[in-house]
């Protein structure tokens, strides 16, 4: 079981990231895991199996305007003891660069805060991404999509600001980077927001359409 997991973890990182949720779910039962657990993971190795001809889309660069994409959401409080899951990606020109999802350290007060975390976090990965095109002399426009409408009014300060310390260190962070017009920050309905296959399963419909985004 722990030899299939750390198969299936490594396509979700490196071509495969519309696994990368099943991925995670396997490995919090690496310590005990059941034939129950095996059969998952098997059925999940199927799949692949299927899917053989999918694999992440490259970059195309022979654009004017190179566009650099955060995607961010949250679960709030589905991992184990009530923590959120932060989970992201990071596309430039439709590519995909970087995609992860992680238990949060610290349990959110709310959706709203869980999805801020999440957000500060795929911005500090942009962040580093940005300096690294930028050493090739690569510029581009970077944007941060969210479906935390509330999130995204109190970073503009417009919205009620009754946040824990963590929460607003986050917010004074991204109000930083957009104060540098490092990010532009855009809301996106939650229903086509790619990073939410990363957060739970789907129904196959709209599984299958976020995963059009990430892999062809």
């Amino acid at each position: 079981y722990r030899s299939l997991v750390g198969v299936l973890q490594h396509l979700a990182t490196i071509s495969r990231p519309d696994i990368l949720y099943s991925a995670s779910f396997f490995a919090r039962c690496l310590l005990k895991p059941t034939m129950a657990d095996l059969n998952r993971a098997k059925r999940c190795l199927s799949y692949l199996v299927g899917t053989a001809a999918l694999s992440t889309r490259i970059c195309d660069m022979n654009t004017e305007s190179n566009l650099l994409r955060g995607v961010s959401d949250a679960g709030w409080s589905t991992g184990p003891h009530g923590r959120s899951v932060s989970g992201f990606c990071i596309l430039l020109n439709g590519g995909l660069i970087k995609a992860k999802a992680s238990l949060q350290t610290r349990v959110s007060l709310s959706s709203c805060e869980a999805e801020l975390k999440s957000l500060s976090k795929t911005a500090v990965s942009v962040g580093k991404i940005q300096e690294s095109l930028e050493e090739f002399n690569i510029d581009v426009k970077t944007r941060l999509e969210t479906d935390n409408l509330p999130g995204i009014k109190i970073i503009n300060g417009e919205g009620d600001r009754d946040l824990s310390r963590q929460a607003t260190r986050d917010v004074g962070f991204l109000q930083e980077m957009m104060s540098h017009d490092e990010v532009t920050i855009s809301n996106v309905p939650g229903n086509i927001i790619v990073a939410d296959i990363f957060l739970k399963a789907l129904a196959k419909i709209k599984f299958e359409a976020l995963r059009k985004q990430l892999v062809s």
